[in-house]
């Protein structure tokens, strides 16, 4: 019994992060509509290459370390306080010092993206690297509900928040 007990759990859990997934991409698609009629087409090339550079920065601040700590608590589910306490620092720092690429790229390049367009749209990589160890820890623990609201929460506040900034009038620095 105790299988058929794993195989619904596992089910609830990729049904929750199929449809908070899906969730997430319709917020993110809401965004390019809002952002595509409320910005110049100049504003809007902007957006994209700073977005591009934050996700390959976030790639790089996180450096294959959430595959090692699933891999670690899911070994043991009760190390992930102890794993997340030791990671998320390091996570941190990994995050802050993507972000510095992302500067030193955009301050040496003469694109139309400046270095204040990424100070504040690249911000969000340090916080995506501290929550993909959180994440990962949850995965780990079997947790795929919670890692898939943890993930839609992070994004709903980027690809909303972002909606429903451009929508009431907010814009890009000029």
């Amino acid at each position: 019994m105790a299988g058929s007990s794993e195989a619904r759990a596992a089910t609830r859990g990729s049904i929750a992060a199929a449809g908070l997934t899906a969730a997430a991409r319709g917020l993110a698609f809401v965004l390019i509509v809002v952002a595509t009629r409320q910005l110049s087409t100049a504003d809007v090339a902007r957006y994209s290459v700073v977005l591009a550079a934050a996700m390959l920065c976030g790639i790089l601040a996180d450096l294959g370390t959430s595959t090692a700590i699933t891999r670690i608590v899911s070994r043991d589910p009760t190390t992930a306080a102890p794993v997340l306490e030791g990671t998320l620092l390091a996570s941190a720092l990994a995050g802050i010092a993507a972000y510095g690429v992302g500067f030193a790229y955009f301050a040496g390049t003469a694109t139309v993206a400046t270095s204040g367009d990424w100070a504040v749209g690249g911000i969000h990589v340090v916080g995506i690297a501290v929550l993909s160890s959180l994440t990962a820890a949850l995965a780990g623990q079997g947790r795929l509900v919670h890692r898939a609201g943890v993930q839609f929460c992070a994004q709903a506040v980027s690809f909303g928040g972002g909606a429903v900034a451009l929508a009431t009038g907010a814009t890009l620095r000029q």
